[in-house]
């Protein structure tokens, strides 16, 4: 290869390295970098576009105004911090009283793509309308914040795995949430569900009467496959010392680990995900198709018809049969009236029922989880540590190490794997 042809090459690569950002450097030293697509922390003020507001985004801010740039909409989306339509000083103030956890008012935009705002800063009290948005504060750090749920989330949950949960008040029922209700809980805040259609979404009318004004309405992106956005979003919405660097950290380890799994050389298995849950004498079983997690599409190859399917309802000899003999991964949530310590005669008892007959049981090629535990995981990062836990993307020693890092720093339980989430078929019937 000649020097043109490697001139070019580099050029080439560096064309594709700036595609997504503006790197400028100002005569004066002020770093004018930008992101300008695939910006996470979507708050207004985060002139930069990168994972937070600090005084480099102050900086560019006044940079804007003293050299009186006109199309700063092209490469700093988020610089209009107050939101007025124009680059002022008033902008980089609004910055400074972020910085200094100063009362303002801070715009973003939300799951739905709209410009909220919230009151700044947030108070110490929050609601949540579903589970997920507590999990979500966990990977940010604040879960103690979390003061008020739905009604449902008792009937799901219990204390174990939502320390507090009994103590919570009750602000109403999921998708019927009135303004009325959050209002009365006295919360700071309320996160919503907004990945499911039928969120609760409140903050228009929240909008219109007021109540936004004192209480901040969040809806960020709650369940992604990587839980990354939303809890750098949340991270910064509440800025703490603690939920900054927790959000930070929570993202660097998931992002290694994403790209471990992506870089691991391993063969996918055949793998159904069945998710038992309780009511009474009832037994619902739920078929999990390739679109149950991530890391799914990744690790696992999934039966015929089964690859782009969600949750099916099928009774156990269906599912049984979908294996063709294959392991079997099964979530268990305990049901009411089973405490957490009789968890593994409960996954004893029923996973013998069920799968008795079948060619997992008598190979022991039966994984049984207990879901209340790692879904608390599972709803964000967890698919990524029981694929490496599970799959053999890791050695088993290091899969454990990250995986009780997560649960220590990560979720609202705090549980040892040694205490016992995760079954083998050996464990299940006494065989190991």
């Amino acid at each position: 290869m000649d020097n043109k042809t490697v001139l070019i090459a580099v050029g080439v690569v560096a064309l594709l390295a700036i595609a997504s950002a503006v790197v400028i450097m100002t005569a004066d030293d002020t770093d004018m970098s930008s992101e300008t697509e695939g910006i996470r922390v979507t708050i207004y003020g985060n002139a930069n576009g990168d994972d937070v507001i600090d005084a480099r985004d102050k900086a560019i801010i006044e940079k804007i105004v003293e050299d009186g740039i006109t199309d700063w909409r092209d490469d700093y989306v988020y610089a209009d911090a107050d939101q007025d339509g124009k680059i002022t000083s008033a902008d980089a103030d609004v910055v400074q009283s972020y910085i200094d956890r100063e009362s303002t008012t801070l715009y973003y935009k939300d799951y739905f793509g709209n410009v909220a705002h919230i009151p700044y800063p947030i108070g110490d009290r929050v609601g949540v309308d579903h589970p997920y948005p507590a999990l979500l504060m966990a990977t940010t750090g604040l879960y103690d914040l979390v003061c008020a749920v739905d009604d449902m989330t008792g009937m799901y949950y219990d204390d174990s795995t939502f320390p507090g949960l009994y103590d919570m008040d009750i602000i109403g029922s999921s998708t019927q949430i009135t303004l009325e209700q959050v209002a009365a809980a006295d919360v700071d805040a309320f996160i919503i569900y907004s990945n499911w259609g039928g969120c609760c979404y409140l903050y228009e009318q929240a909008e219109k009467s007021g109540l936004a004004d004192d209480v901040a309405f969040i809806t960020v992106d709650i369940k992604a496959a990587d839980g990354v956005t939303g809890t750098l979003m949340l991270g910064a919405l509440f800025n703490t010392m603690d939920s900054v660097e927790v959000s930070l950290d929570y993202t660097e380890r998931i992002e290694g680990i994403v790209q471990e799994i992506e870089d691991a050389d391993f063969e996918k298995s055949t793998v159904m995900f069945d998710y038992i849950a309780k009511f009474g004498d009832d037994y619902y079983q739920y078929l999990c198709g390739g679109v149950a997690n991530a890391v799914s599409a990744i690790v696992v190859d999934f039966p015929a018809g089964y690859e782009d399917a969600g949750n099916i309802m099928v009774d156990e000899e269906t599912m049984v049969a979908a294996t063709k003999g294959m392991p079997i991964i099964i979530q268990y949530q305990a049901p009411q009236g089973v405490a957490r310590a009789d968890m593994k005669e409960y996954v004893q008892d029923i996973t013998h029922s069920l799968l008795r007959n079948s060619d997992a049981y008598s190979t022991q090629e039966i994984i049984a989880i207990d879901s209340d535990v790692v879904n608390s995981v599972g709803a964000f990062y967890g698919a990524y540590i029981t694929a490496a836990l599970l799959y053999g993307v890791f050695e088993y020693e290091d899969a454990v190490e990250k995986l009780e890092y997560f649960l220590a720093n990560f979720t609202p339980a705090k549980v040892q794997s040694a205490e016992g989430f995760v079954y083998s078929s050996g464990e299940i019937f006494g065989t190991a």
